[in-house]
């Protein structure tokens, strides 16, 4: 992700949660530069990962209903 792109999602009222996988992870750089503040998750391996992005999942707000 370019930051110009995640500034404009981010200004946009939008939220960029992101999810480093491993060691071989630039932990500073994405969670100074691509992340939403406090949206940034380290997991040591994949077996984590299902834990982690279900709790993004609760995070985020439910769509609003369609319809009449």
């Amino acid at each position: 992700f370019p930051s110009h792109d995640t500034a404009s999602i981010k200004g946009g009222g939008g939220t960029i949660y992101v999810v480093g996988v491993g060691n071989d992870v630039d932990s500073a750089y994405l969670s100074n530069n691509i992340a939403s503040p406090g949206q940034y998750y380290l997991v040591a391996n994949y077996t984590d990962l299902s834990t982690v992005l279900n709790g993004i999942v609760t995070q985020c707000p439910s769509p609003a209903p369609s319809g009449p």
